[in-house]
């Protein structure tokens, strides 16, 4: 495990405590925090950087390892060989007396990862370097995601059949055409992405490839706040210039 920069530890630290007043608060005293720990999403390389931290602090250390990474379901759109599965659906909370919104377990984590950080900030704390380092990897998690999934599930559908231009056309359907679409085991992933059955549009993406760039990008960002590691420098032996006696 490597050692951490000072000003970059801070930050963890003070994340951790935010996550340790999430698990621990009531629904009374702080709603929307109380609330996070039913759906604990947070990035890959924030919750290694957290587990790391946790283990330098050793049995003084607050259980907060309770976090893991977006799930998916099992909506499914086909383009080139691969299946790009949906996010799994999430509450966000706002207030006690306002019905959650319903988003994916992406943006969930975005809402997790703004409402912890909002907490520590509101008290002073910056938390710059965690904060560029969440714009990345949400931009770069975008961009592993399927670029325009209806228009993607509408090319599925007419492959197997079902003449419609747009998703719209597919509460139109009747007759033959209505069976054989229900047949195709995709009407889950038509309502994931009709804003009118849900309220909001779910993103795609390969879960495989996702799991890589988690891991990956954790190791990057656990490298990139590390402190250098010591120069230890090679000594050689200096050989004497003392010609050799003969005995």
């Amino acid at each position: 495990m490597q050692n951490i920069k000072p000003d970059f530890q801070k930050q963890i630290q003070e994340f951790i405590m935010a996550i340790d007043y999430a698990n621990s608060v009531n629904e009374i005293t702080d709603f929307k925090m109380a609330k996070i720990k039913e759906e604990a999403f947070l990035p890959r390389w924030l919750t290694a950087l957290v587990n790391d931290e946790v283990v330098r602090q050793g049995e003084l250390a607050p259980a907060v390892l309770n976090f893991g990474g977006p799930v998916f379901t099992n909506t499914i759109i086909e383009k080139d060989g691969e299946s790009f599965y949906g996010f799994d659906m999430c509450n966000e909370y706002t207030k006690p007396d306002h019905a959650p919104m319903t988003v994916n377990a992406l943006n969930k984590t975005v809402d997790n990862y703004i409402t912890l950080r909002n907490h520590v900030v509101a008290q002073g704390v910056p938390l710059l370097d965690l904060d560029n380092t969440f714009k990345e990897w949400y931009g770069k998690v975008k961009k592993l995601c399927l670029a325009d999934p209806a228009a993607q599930l509408v090319k599925n559908l007419n492959e197997k059949g079902i003449p419609v231009k747009t998703l719209d056309d597919l509460q139109s359907l009747k007759g033959e055409t209505f069976d054989r679409f229900r047949e195709l085991d995709m009407p889950n992933t038509w309502i994931a992405l009709n804003p009118y059955i849900k309220g909001f549009k779910n993103d795609f993406i390969v879960p495989q490839r996702f799991w890589d760039f988690e891991n990956s990008y954790a190791e990057r960002i656990q490298n990139r706040f590390a402190e250098p590691a010591p120069v230890v420098e090679n000594v050689e032996e200096k050989k004497t210039n003392k010609p050799k006696q003969k005995i």
